[in-house]
This record gives C-alpha cells, sequence and structure tokens, in this order.
C-alpha cells in the first residue's frame, strides 16, 4: 500500500513540475515582443503629427504635414557645430538612402537643428549637403522647434559655461549674445520614424549599426 502511495506521490509531483514548465514557457511566448520588431521601439498608439508644423527648410519654404505624407521620414534632432555625434549619424543615415529598402525607396531623411542662432538656412544647407544631398534640413524660431521636440518627446537644451558655473537655456528660450557663441548642446539621440500617413509610429536608437537599422526599417509596415 505505501509502495502504491509513494508511487501516486512521485508521478504526481512530475505532474506539477511538467504544470510549471509550460506554464514559464507560456509566459515567455506570450510576453515576447515580436522579433521583427525588436529593433525598433514602437509607440503604443501611432501620433498623426500637427498640420502646421511652424518650421521652414534650408531654403525657406514653409512646412506642413503634407511633407511627411507618401513616404517613410526619419527624423534627427542636432545642430551644425556638434562635433562627433551628429555626423556619425548623417553619415549612418545618408549610407540608408543607398539601400533599396522595397517599399522604402523614398525614404526621407529631415534633420532639425535645435541652433537655429548660429544654424542659419546656408549654414544648414553647406552642412548637410556634404553628407548627402537629399537631406532636408530644417530651422525655425525657438519656440517652434522646441514645440516640435516635444511632440517627439525629444528634449534639448543649450549651456554656456561663465566664470565656471553652467547656465542652461531650456528648450523654446532664445539665446543670449555669448563671446564668440561658445556653448555646447545637449540633445535626443533617437532616430524618429514616421509613416506616409503622416504619424509619428517609433523610433530607432541611432547607435545601432547600420545594418541593424536597415533591417529596423524594412521590418515596418
Amino acid at each position: 500500500m505505501h509502495r502504491i502511495i509513494n508511487l501516486l506521490l512521485g508521478w504526481l509531483k512530475w505532474l506539477v513540475l511538467a504544470g510549471v514548465l509550460i506554464i514559464i514557457i507560456a509566459s515567455v511566448y506570450l510576453h515576447r515582443k515580436p522579433a521583427i520588431h525588436s529593433q525598433v521601439e514602437l509607440m503604443p498608439e501611432a501620433k498623426l503629427l500637427p498640420k502646421e508644423i511652424s518650421l521652414t527648410t534650408e531654403r525657406g519654404f514653409p512646412v506642413s504635414r503634407e511633407h511627411f505624407e507618401n513616404h517613410w521620414s526619419l527624423v534627427f534632432f542636432g545642430f551644425t557645430h556638434c562635433p562627433d555625434f551628429c555626423p556619425m549619424v548623417l553619415q549612418k543615415l545618408s549610407s540608408l538612402l543607398k539601400k533599396p529598402l522595397s517599399d522604402k525607396d523614398n525614404l526621407q531623411l529631415v534633420f532639425i537643428t535645435v541652433d537655429p542662432e548660429r544654424d542659419t538656412g546656408e549654414q544648414l544647407k553647406n552642412y548637410l549637403s556634404f553628407f548627402n544631398k537629399k537631406i532636408i534640413g530644417l530651422r525655425g524660431d525657438n519656440r517652434a522647434i522646441a514645440s516640435f521636440s516635444a511632440f517627439f518627446n525629444a528634449p534639448y537644451e543649450r549651456v554656456i559655461t561663465n566664470n565656471g558655473k553652467s547656465i542652461s537655456i531650456t528648450a523654446g528660450s532664445d539665446m543670449p549674445g555669448t563671446e564668440n557663441n561658445q556653448y555646447y548642446v545637449n540633445h535626443s539621440t533617437r532616430i524618429f520614424i514616421i509613416n506616409p500617413t503622416g504619424k509619428y509610429v517609433g523610433y530607432l536608437d541611432s547607435s545601432l549599426t547600420l545594418e541593424t537599422l536597415y533591417e529596423g526599417l524594412a521590418s515596418l509596415r
């Protein structure tokens, strides 16, 4: 009798362990992110761009939501005096234009300056053409830039160092006159994705390799 009881208890223990294992496997499977979007951080819900954006191209033409429709767009915030990070990202993004992306062959790259006092239209045009003449530069007054960056949750600030003290000039504020325009800029390093209907759908980490960026974009539908 004891032998039968021990046998039943043994079988019961194995059934319990098997059940726990099945639950763990099912939990991992149900909660994992689809691998096809593993490189892209998708928004819980796509956000439609504002109809009026209040920015202009480097050539002075006004921009609206229509300029982001009917093609995929990648948006990056930066400034032309950036010593290292912006050039690295722009070089990477310009390389994407040379790789076929099936339904994204008309991919649009947009660089928005967060430093309009130094980044004139002419400065933007000359700077971006060094990487690729197809990259579109946008600028505007500080309030317009801050409003558009806030839409993407892309914070930035400019910092003046004076007598050993750092003074932060927050997004949307005009830059006070500084000797030789010496200050540095902190800004978002994300690459924001806008789909052909003019909606912000997610972002990519700009530190990803070119191949990984390519795979992330190719996975989007």
